[in-house]
Parts: C-alpha cells; structure tokens; sequence
C-alpha cells in the first residue's frame, strides 16, 4: 500500500525548499502540507547511533568517553552522574537510566 503522505525539505546557500504529498491520515481527505510534522518516535536511535560509530571510526569520539565530555549539564540529578555514564552505556541501554 505504502506510505500515505511524504515531506521533504532541501537546503542550500540559495534558500530553502518544502514540500508535500499524499494525505495526512489514511481515510481522510486532508492532503499533507509541507509544514506538517510527522512523530518520529524510536526512529531517532538508530540515527544517533550510526553517527556515533561514524565518528568513532574517524577518531573525533570514544564509545568510552563520559556522556559529559559531549553533553554537559544533560545527565545529572536524580541520582545520574554524566560523568560516570558513558556513550558505550547509553548505545547499549545499559547506563540505568530509566526512560
């Protein structure tokens, strides 16, 4: 059946460009506009973590290094210490924090 509406965006040094097709909702009328949005849920993941083993691979990061070294501030409170968790941890949902 495949997807029932698509958006895309491109950038460059002369402007930017939006753009929509399909509908919002399967059963609905209402056509997909280009400032539409879609909820990503999970999807995020596997990006990050394909660009953190990229830049492992080019030596700009380690899996070991403290979330805090590329974070700061982001995990601390609530008893997580940044400085203690490492990427290699998060990667592996292994670093104990919860949700």
């Amino acid at each position: 059946d495949g997807a029932p509406g698509v958006l895309a965006r491109a950038e460059d040094g002369g402007g930017v460009w939006n753009g929509a097709s399909g509908v919002a909702r399967l059963g609905t009328e209402r056509p997909r506009l280009p400032q539409d949005r879609f909820r990503i849920g999970s999807l995020t993941k596997p990006f990050v973590a394909t660009v953190l083993l990229q830049l492992e691979a080019e030596g700009r990061l380690r899996l070991d290094d403290p979330v805090e070294r590329w974070l700061p501030g982001t995990v601390s409170g609530d008893g997580y210490d940044g400085r203690r968790i490492t990427l290699r941890q998060l990667l592996g949902h292994t670093s104990g924090i919860y949700d």
